[in-house]
This record gives C-alpha cells, structure tokens and sequence, in this order.
C-alpha cells in the first residue's frame, strides 16, 4: 500500500500513455482532473491485488469513445464518481475500491480520481495491461466475470444502465449511446468482488506506468531508449518522420493510418501503421513487424514522448516500438478477442519480438 501524490500524477500518466498504444485518453486532460482531485480530497490510496480482502467490492470504470473528441469536449469532472455511485445504487453494494479497465493516459487517471472523490482506495492493476478499443477485449470478460450492468453517464447528467446478453453487446450497445452523448461519456461494469479481482485482474500497470514514465522523465537522452526497451522488453521498429496522416471519427472510434518516411537505418523504407483508437498493426515496407495484441508505441524521436492517435501530424519525426502484450493476451482466447483477425486482417499474430526480426 502506497500514496499518490501530486508530484506521481505526471510519471504515472507518461508511462500509462506509453503502455496505451496510442490511445486510453487525452493524457493532458486526465492529469489535471487527477491532480485537481487531489488538491480538493487527498491523495490516492494505491493497493496492490494481494491487499484485497475475499468481500471487498471493486467497480472498474474508464472514459468511452474518440479520444480526439476529449480534446475539444470536457466534462464537469464529478463524473468519475457519479459513475461509481450510480452502479453502486443499482447493485445495492457500495464499492470499497475501484480500479481501471484499461492502463491509458487518460483512463489511468479516471479511477484514481474516482477514488479520490469517494475517498476509497485505487487498486494497482487493469484488465488489459494496455488499451484496447472494444469492452470485450478485457481480462474480465476472457475470466468470465459479467459486464452487467454496464452503467453509462455523460457531463449533462444523463444516465443508462445496460442489460445485454453477452458483452459484445454490451460494447455494441454502449458505444451507440456514447455517440448519442457526443463521443463521449464514462462507464463503469464488471463489478467483481475481491476474490474476482484477484483472479481477474492484471495486475501492478500503475506501478509499472510511474516506472516506465521515471525513464522517459529523468534519464539522460543517451540512455533513454535502452532503458525503456529493457524494462518493457521491447524492440526498436522504425524511426521516420510522418509525411501522411488519415484520421476520422467513425462509429465512436478514432479510426485511420499514419505513414513514415525512415530516417537514419531506415532510411530507404516506409512505415504504415493502422489504427482504431489504439495502434493496430505496423508495417515496414510490405512486411508485417507487429500486431495487437502486443504494444505498439509511437514516440517522439528527441523526447520519446508517446504521441497519440489523435495527436499525429504531419511533419513529426518519431520513433516506433513494439512491446509484448501481457500474458493473457497471447492466449487462444485472448488472440480470438483482439488478434488482428479480430480486426479484419488476413494475418496471423506472431509476438512481436520474433516478427520484428530484421531481415
């Protein structure tokens, strides 16, 4: 058991935005709501998974839709909290912890402000180790904890609790009242009690996130890529200035690709990355050198600064990395939820750090 303070806020979202793929949030907005919360209640108690008791009660809850839409749309900033007593009132048990769904710039920081508000603890872990774009591509689910009910709120004040069949629908059916509310709103489901969580959880991504973001922060710029890659046994993909981005808003999703022109070893290729919210699949050339589920980070060449999906332009030179995905997503079930033939594409998901093998 540890605090969060003020002065961890900045580390942890640096390394949760590198862990996000891409995605997870606008990491700007997300550290001033956190840090504004804690201003006003306290910092965040932070428990690891082993300090759960059988009977707590644990709500994971996290922003849904475009991340680009967060950039221009803010809320009122309680909603983190209403979330969490909305569903609370709904299963007639009031959450003793809460914890995220995904490990992302801005939806790291949703439930610690959550458990700020509501002065309850934030349990160190995801259901992703990552971010994924779709509710189904979580640990929960793969565990076989149910997302009902799946509780919904935007910054008007508007609340909607699904019922559904299985959790593609429930992503289905909440993605579509997301749009509703403007491409945005704040979610929590898969309520679970502490002997689930345990189970179910992937465990120690805040701490990991305030690591990782240490390196990006602290080290000196020689040292800083070697560090990063070591800790997150990772693999340098490309480094290339970006000459073209396609980028739309299309059934609640960031959907595009960006395109590299490679500088330094690279030189002579180009690199396509696709994306829907989160990075899905890169390319050197014609040849396939990563795929979800694993990591693919996209980082700013002089900094190594995650750069997100929405925040690509054109003219950025940038460094590309590619990072194992946690255990359970290199299994059959995991590969089956969110492979890249999940995602339309006709390829087969090899880890990372053998595809990635130069020729």
């Amino acid at each position: 058991m540890r605090y969060v303070s003020k002065e961890d806020v900045d580390h942890i979202a640096l390394g949760a935005s590198f862990l996000a793929a891409g995605g997870g949030g606008n990491v700007e907005v997300g550290k001033l709501l956190l840090k504004r919360a804690i201003e006003k209640h306290g910092k965040v108690k932070l428990i690891s998974l082993d300090e759960l008791q059988d009977e707590d009660f644990i709500i994971p809850l996290g922003e849904m839709g475009a991340p680009v839409v967060g950039l221009e749309k803010f809320g009122r900033g309680d909603e983190p909290s209403l979330v969490v007593k909305y569903l609370s009132k709904k299963l007639g048990r009031i959450a003793t912890a809460v914890t995220a769904v995904e490990v992302g710039g801005g939806n790291s920081m949703i439930p610690m402000v959550a458990a700020a508000q509501l002065g309850i603890p934030m349990v160190d872990a995801d259901s992703m180790g990552r971010a994924f774009p779709e509710t189904q591509m979580t640990s929960y689910h793969i565990h076989g904890v149910s997302a009902n009910p799946f509780a919904i709120i935007d910054e008007r004040g508007n609340e909607c609790q699904i019922e559904a069949v299985d959790t593609f629908w429930a992503e289905k059916i909440s993605r579509n009242i997301t749009s509703l509310m403007g491409a945005r709103s704040t979610v929590a489901t898969f309520a679970m009690d502490g002997r689930t969580a345990k189970r179910a959880c992937v465990g120690g991504t805040i701490t990991l996130s305030q690591t990782i973001g240490r390196i990006l922060s602290e080290s000196d710029n020689e040292e800083k890529l070697p560090m990063l890659l070591k800790q997150v046994s990772g693999t340098l993909l490309f480094r290339g200035k970006i000459v073209d981005v396609n980028r739309q808003t299309v059934g609640g999703f960031n959907k595009g690709g960006v395109v590299l022109q490679g500088t330094d070893e690279d030189s002579d290729s180009t690199c396509r990355i696709n994306f829907q919210n989160e990075n899905l699949i890169c390319y050197v050339g014609d040849r396939v050198v990563a795929t979800v589920p694993d990591i693919i980070a996209i980082l700013n060449a002089e900094s190594l600064i995650p750069i997100t999906t929405e925040e690509l332009r054109y003219g950025f030179r940038t460094v590309v990395v590619g990072l194992p995905a946690a255990p359970i997503w290199r299994t059959r079930a995991g590969i089956e939820v969110a492979g890249p033939k999940y995602f339309g594409y006709d390829v087969e998901y090899i880890p990372v750090e053998v595809r990635s093998k130069r020729e």
